[in-house]
């Protein structure tokens, strides 16, 4: 037996004493080498199909991760935002309780009783309130970010997978074509003899 490689990692194994002369022999007819073509021109068409939706599939999934890295750059930035805008919210509650200390002072209150402290407490209290807020809205922020990011690198993968699925139907698709062409030739040999 000798190896023909008909193209990478393609090979066909014939006897060694299977030459020209034999080849010869059998019935090559116009009719038949149509069919034989049309077969091998239908599986390369399929093989071709089959690269080019993995290629596609490729590229998806390079822009669903693109997308997806990008969102998650997004994410940190909103929490980034998020950590700055909390301690300037902080640093502007520090100024109004420190204007209102001095505007309790000038008008003469007692500082730390009575209705004083309560304005004092609710302002603090509300200050707090406010530099939570942002954070919170931050971190939601960030957080659908990377939801979105997530779902971009599962969009990614279900492209490749789709793309290695339509691969191997290539495959198969170029097998049956083959076959089928084969098959028509050897019943139109037949019929012929």
């Amino acid at each position: 037996m000798k190896t023909i490689e008909l193209k990478d990692d393609w090979f066909v194994r014939v006897p060694d004493h299977f030459g020209f002369w034999e080849m010869s022999k059998y019935r090559f007819d116009p009719i038949t080498a149509l069919l034989v073509g049309g077969a091998v021109i239908g599986a390369v068409g399929e093989l071709q199909e089959g690269r080019a939706a993995e290629a596609e599939a490729s590229a998806s999934q390079k822009i669903s991760n693109y997308n997806a890295a990008v969102m998650e750059q997004e994410s940190n930035t909103a929490i980034e935002k998020a950590k700055f805008d909390m301690h300037r919210s902080q640093d502007e509650g520090q100024r109004q309780i420190g204007s209102l200390i001095a505007s309790l002072g000038a008008s003469g209150a007692q500082l730390g009783t009575g209705a004083p402290q309560r304005i004092l407490e609710e302002q603090i209290a509300q200050n707090e309130l406010d530099k939570l807020l942002i954070g919170y809205e931050g971190m939601n922020k960030a957080a659908r970010a990377e939801s979105q990011a997530t779902e971009y690198r599962m969009q990614g993968q279900l492209a490749k997978m789709r793309g290695e699925n339509a691969k191997t139907a290539s495959y198969f698709g170029a097998g049956s074509s083959l076959l089928q062409g084969f098959g028509s030739a050897a019943l139109y040999s037949k019929k012929g003899e």
